[in-house]
């Protein structure tokens, strides 16, 4: 196994246990996916609400909820924020790595 393979595997492993579960919908749905060029992982969590098809996801991930409603976060929406980030962050560090996110996130590097 070489180390990027590594990387993805540990952070599968830490993705599972540290996804926030309510009904088990995002849990469901993370999915790596393996060739022979990349690895990539997918997290979602497809949802309908009033206004149609949302990621329920990404909504947890970024605590959208409370941003679209104009208030601070909840005790629980305040666990939940950014955990992929700090899942990837424990999966570099079994492996002495350093991740850099890019992509708008406010954390840039961690």
């Amino acid at each position: 196994m070489d180390e990027v393979q590594v990387f993805y595997y540990n952070l599968l492993a830490v993705l599972y246990p540290t996804c926030p579960y309510d009904t088990g919908n995002m849990l469901s749905h993370i999915k790596l996916e393996e060739t022979p060029e990349y690895f990539k992982i997918t997290i979602n969590a497809p949802r309908e609400s009033k206004r149609g098809h949302y990621d329920y996801a990404r909504s947890v991930n970024e605590g959208l909820c409370a941003k679209n409603q104009g208030r601070t976060r909840s005790a629980k929406e305040e666990r939940n924020y950014h955990w992929i980030q700090r899942a990837c962050k424990q999966a570099a560090q079994l492996t002495a790595e350093k991740v850099i996110f890019e992509g708008g996130l406010p954390d840039a590097s961690i």
